[in-house]
Order: C-alpha cells, then structure tokens, then sequence
C-alpha cells in the first residue's frame, strides 16, 4: 500500500512516534518513582508546548538527548519536592520573572536541524511569547491554590531559558569553530 519511495518517511514516522511513547512513558514512570504522576504530567506539557516553539539548545544523538531529558525531569522533581513550603511561594515567583524576562527575549532559538528564516523567527517569537505568557498567569494563578503546581510550571519555564541560554551558546561557538 506503501510506494517504495514513501517507505522511508513512514518508517521515520514509526521511528520517531516510538521514541516519543518511549521517552514520554519513562518519564511517567520517573514521576511515579517519585509520588508525582501529575507534577511530572503538567511539567511535561508545559516544558514541551513552549520548547517546541521557543527553541533552543538540541543535542547532537537521541541518546544524549534522552539522558538530557531525564536529567531535567528528575532535577524537577526533587526540586518540587526537596523546596520548602516557607520559600517556595518566592522561588516560583523569582523563577517566573527571570524565566518569563529570558523567553521574551531571547525566544526563538533555531539550530543547525532547524534552522529559522526571518518570518520564521517571527512567527515562532509571538507563538513562544504567547504561550510564555499563558503559563506564567496560570502559575500566577496556581500561587494561591497549589504552590507546588504553580513551582512545577515555574520550572518548566526555568528550563527552557536553560535551554535557551544552551542553544545560543552551542550556535554562536559553531559560528566561530
């Protein structure tokens, strides 16, 4: 059913939709580890939406991409879990602000895989602003009804910046090197 020529595009297609189920269900089981299915599920959602638009650092295999990932989910998690009550009201606000400053500008970061053309950058800009914004008020908003959700957004947006800082970085020595 498949031409000889499309074989390739859907094999990738499988490939890729594999590893995603893979990485993503590793992940869950990480937050189960932890006690922390929905801490890891609104992580997850807000990390990956707002990366996917604004960019960033990308690594060069899937492995170490992989071993990124699970890095950040589990820096994530005992964060959310090891703050103490008494301060995390002023992390997620301190890490809200700096995150939400550092999208707004540096937003988006292209890479050597994708990379953007002027109305490209343009329109992944607005997007990653957009939804920049939308989950900083929902992490406003989250401040007084669950301190640890609106942390887990926070922190989303903390490591995107990360990734951000990361990208630019990696770009500008591959334009020197």
């Amino acid at each position: 059913m498949i031409s000889q020529e499309d074989k390739d595009i859907y094999l990738f297609g499988i490939e890729i939709a594999l590893l995603k189920f893979i990485h993503y269900s590793s992940m869950l089981i990480i937050g189960a580890c932890f006690g922390m299915i929905l801490h890891t599920i609104i992580f997850i959602v807000s990390y990956a939406v707002l990366r996917e638009y604004a960019g960033g650092y990308h690594a060069n295999t899937r492995m170490h991409c992989y071993l990124i990932s699970w890095v950040i989910m589990i820096s994530a998690l005992l964060i959310i879990k090891l703050c103490p009550t008494k301060i995390m009201l002023w992390v997620s606000l301190f890490s809200l602000i700096s995150a939400y400053i550092l999208i707004f500008l540096m937003a988006p970061i292209g890479n050597t895989n994708k990379p953007l053309d002027p109305l490209e950058q343009d329109h992944y800009r607005a997007l990653a602003r957009i939804v920049a914004t939308a989950e900083t008020i929902i992490a406003l908003l989250l401040l007084f009804i669950n301190l640890q959700l609106s942390l887990t957004i926070a922190l989303s947006l903390i490591f995107t910046s990360i990734m951000l800082i990361l990208g630019s970085y990696k770009s500008t020595k591959q334009l020197i090197v």
